[in-house]
């Protein structure tokens, strides 16, 4: 049985809330039949314009809702 990616919704919502993310999206071989517990996923995001959140504090606070996101 292939790996599924779990997306919480929610919590994703509410970064995206957090962080002025305007759109996220999600591409590569999480969104193919061939995603696996050993694949990455990779990620794009749009930034508002007066965003003031830089790289580094994205990826820190990328991790929590993204917990436990492989079933």
């Amino acid at each position: 049985m292939p790996t599924r990616l779990l997306l919480p919704q929610d919590a994703i919502r509410d970064f995206c809330r957090a962080h002025a993310v305007r759109e996220l999206a999600v591409f590569g071989s999480a969104v193919r039949v061939d995603f696996g517990s050993d694949s990455d996923v990779d990620v794009l995001i749009d930034l508002a314009p007066d965003a003031r959140v830089g790289l580094d504090e994205l990826i820190q606070s990328a991790v929590c809702p993204c917990r436990n996101i492989y079933h």
